[in-house]
């Protein structure tokens, strides 16, 4: 059912961060996140597993960052 699903097309930037270890797997497939929103794209990589990504320094970092930006400037 999932791979059936087709999500409305947006028109607004999309940040997407990647675990590490999910890039590294033989049977990964890019989902195409650039399909979902005429917007730009931001990909960032974690040095992490996919179930511990939200745990890492790096992560939370970078998010706090983003959050801030669009805090302060608005959507970009």
């Amino acid at each position: 059912m999932l791979a059936s699903f087709k999500p409305a097309r947006l028109s607004c930037p999309v940040h997407v961060w990647w675990a590490s270890d999910t890039l590294a797997q033989a049977d990964f497939a890019d989902p195409h996140w650039e399909r979902l929103s005429s917007g730009s794209l931001t990909r960032d990589v974690i040095p992490a597993q996919h179930l511990t990504v939200l745990e890492q320094p790096a992560f939370q970092q970078q998010l706090a960052a983003r959050l801030e930006a669009l805090a302060t400037h608005g959507a970009v």
